[in-house]
């Protein structure tokens, strides 16, 4: 096999492959192509641009999949009693922003920046609460059939070495979530006329790499695809 890479838009995979399973780490990647430390204002809205704009396309109806393991973790930290807390908080220091007088100045723009941050945090939860609810509205919480179920089981077992594996030069293996993911979208490529899988994790990649040498699937049924910033960077092999 030769290696190589290209560029590629969602839009043109979406016509390649009627499912599309995208895992967290993809969702919420930077549309602005930087990176911002997390837990800051901008790290908290970018993220949240990001969301919104795959609320659009599962609002839209497009084939756009996640696995329960993803749902769950969209929905981590976001229940309505937690979300209820950060929006508390943003009201209180709203509240305590104004009572700051104007001549204050130093303290009203800690004040500003502390709320600022409180805002982005709640707007960004709001997103991946939304979010959530909407891949569970549309029916896109990707679920095995009884048939399937068996298929996986199959591939799950007879490549399950690839766990043990390390990646790169840092010598990363792949967790279980991904692995999951990965056998996932090998199923629905032979079920359902093809799949392709969309993540920021290259060990994962590098798992199918080694994946699709084993079984024979061609490269037209079943793709990883690597999210960097608004385009999605394919890398791929031909033979």
């Amino acid at each position: 096999m030769t290696f190589h890479q290209e560029t590629c838009k969602l839009e043109e995979i979406m016509l390649d492959y009627p499912i599309i399973l995208i895992d967290n780490c993809a969702l919420q990647a930077s549309l602005e192509g930087c990176k911002h430390e997390r837990g800051t204002i901008w790290n908290y809205l970018v993220r949240t641009d990001s969301l919104k704009y795959f609320y659009g396309l599962v609002s839209a109806g497009k084939g756009l999949y996640i696995l329960p393991e993803t749902l769950d973790e969209l929905f981590a930290g976001v229940l309505n009693s937690e979300y209820k807390i950060i929006v508390k908080t943003c009201s209180r220091l709203k509240a305590e922003h104004e009572k700051i007088p104007l001549s204050s100045r130093a303290a009203k723009k800690r004040a500003e920046e502390e709320l600022s941050r409180a805002e982005a945090s709640r707007d960004y939860y709001k997103a991946r609460r939304t979010l959530a609810h909407q891949f569970k509205a549309n029916d896109k919480v990707f679920r095995l059939t009884d048939n399937e179920r068996f298929l996986y089981n199959y591939l799950y077992k007879r490549n399950e070495e690839l766990k043990q594996k390390k990646y790169g030069q840092r010598g990363a293996q792949i967790n279980n979530v991904d692995y999951s993911l990965l056998i996932h979208g090998a199923v629905a490529s032979q079920t359902r006329k093809g799949a392709a899988v969309i993540t920021r994790d290259f060990p994962l990649l590098l798992a199918w790499s080694d994946f699709m040498k084993r079984e024979p699937i061609t490269i037209k049924e079943y793709r990883v695809f690597i999210r960097l910033a608004d385009s999605l960077y394919a890398k791929g092999f031909v033979r």
